[in-house]
């Protein structure tokens, strides 16, 4: 019996002393465990006091954003403590690219946020902010601070907003002719300087020399063929790639239309490429081509009544334009000198003669006494004019010669004739005269009879 007895208060004994263990093991791991959770938000700067507030940006608007425009930015609070979290204010500094549109929106305030008051139930603060024309493509990190209470400004993980680049970014920084001026049947080569102005590398480049250029309005597309073939080549240039910040020349061989008019032609230039993310571009850009041609200007004298020293008398000037280029704007000026004065108007406007034409203006003269003992003269001219690229010539000097000739050069072309000619001529006129008075008058006596 005592036995018994003995045996059954050691079993309570143990029953006792196995929920002890039990409860001083669950006081541990709890103990445990909110020192570990309490270890992990504070390693996440996300604790203040019993608080634990979140900040995440839900999106930004437009994703992504071009450079110049503006963003849309939508952060999200949350508290994931259990004790409230009152006056909660934000504020998001100029960083970057990045400004506010409107300063008084730059501090914001969330207010309260009780304890575990998170995920629908979070508060959502906008802020509109200004992305630089200047700014580089790419993903840019984003500061937002915020405080409780009037505490210390405290600032989560920055966040990642994306820029996109709207302009071109592979364009001409330069283009060259050679020869600079291209006369209409030439060969000639066009070379383009290529830079690539992106933070990015570029594949697939082509360029297209665009002969054929189409005009859109509102009701018809017009075509019209450029007076430019390729040579040697076709009007496509594939240049691969190119890294970024970089340049590259294509080059462009090409003959002209010999019946091409003279003036400035406008040459699209197509360029398409890609970048490494699967994104296609291409941008039209528009270089120039000249063509023109060097005047070719000839003066003669078309007719003169001057024969020799002493007279006065008219000259007419002949003006041929023996070029493919116009000519506009021709004014002539015939100056005095120690053997010539002018006694008509010095200056002549000529006006426009095309291209195999010509024009005549007239000039009365006094030849002086003593001059031309070589036989020629040449006439004290100079022109002015411009050519059909509107270039000027000012003050162009011409050799004009005047051609005088001796008395007996004059008699024996038949210029003048001689004294001793002209004598026999009166002689033979007198007696010419007298034989028809002679028989006008026996025929009227013997009308008479």
């Amino acid at each position: 019996m005592n036995t018994k007895r003995q045996t059954g208060k050691g079993n309570n004994r143990k029953v006792v002393h196995m929920k002890k263990s039990m409860l001083m093991i669950l006081l541990v791991f709890g103990l445990a465990f909110g020192l570990a959770a309490n270890a992990m938000a504070a390693g996440s700067g996300e604790v203040v006091d019993s608080y634990r507030i979140k900040v995440s940006l839900l999106n930004q608007d437009p994703d992504p954003v071009n450079q110049g425009n503006f963003v849309d930015l939508r952060f999200k609070f949350e508290n994931y403590g259990l004790r409230e979290a009152e006056n909660i204010e934000v504020r998001l500094p100029d960083q970057g690219p990045f400004s506010m549109v409107r300063e008084a929106d730059r501090l914001q305030e969330v207010g309260t946020l009780t304890g575990r008051q998170t995920e629908v139930d979070g508060k959502v603060i906008k802020y509109r902010v200004n992305v630089a024309n200047n700014a580089g493509e790419g993903d840019y990190d984003v500061n937002i601070q915020y405080r409780i209470d009037g505490g210390a400004w405290q600032e989560p993980s920055p966040f990642t907003v994306t820029v996109r680049q709207t302009r071109p970014q592979l364009a001409v920084l330069k283009a060259v002719t050679e020869p600079g001026r291209v006369v209409p049947g030439q060969d000639a080569t066009l070379t383009l300087t290529l830079e690539n102005m992106a933070e990015k590398d570029f594949k697939d480049v082509r360029v297209t020399f665009q002969v054929v250029s189409f005009t859109t309005t509102t009701t018809t597309i017009s075509k019209e063929e450029l007076p430019f073939s390729p040579l040697g080549t076709t009007n496509e240039l594939i240049v691969g790639t190119m890294p970024r910040r970089s340049q590259k020349e294509v080059a462009f061989s090409f003959t002209t239309d010999p019946t091409a008019d003279i003036t400035v032609y406008k040459l699209p230039v197509l360029i398409s490429y890609a970048d490494y993310f699967g994104n296609n571009y291409s941008t039209t850009q528009y270089t120039t081509i000249v063509l023109e041609a060097k005047p070719e200007l000839s003066v003669t004298v078309d007719s003169s009544d001057l024969s020799k020293p002493g007279q006065k008398g008219d000259i007419t000037l002949k003006f041929v334009n023996r070029g493919i280029e116009d000519i506009k704007f021709l004014t002539a000026d015939l100056h005095d000198d120690d053997h010539l004065t002018v006694l008509s108007s010095n200056e002549v406007y000529v006006g426009n003669i095309d291209s195999d034409d010509y024009e005549t203006a007239d000039f009365t003269v006094y030849l002086k006494d003593g001059c031309c003992e070589d036989g020629t003269f040449s006439l004290p001219l100079s022109i002015r004019f411009r050519d059909g690229s509107n270039r000027a010539y000012a003050d162009e000097p011409k050799d004009v010669n005047l051609r005088i000739y001796t008395e007996e050069q004059q008699e024996r072309f038949g210029i003048q004739q001689s004294s001793s000619s002209v004598g026999i001529i009166i002689v033979v006129l007198i007696v010419v005269l007298g034989l028809f008075v002679y028989l006008y008058l026996r025929r009227r006596k013997k009308k008479k009879k």
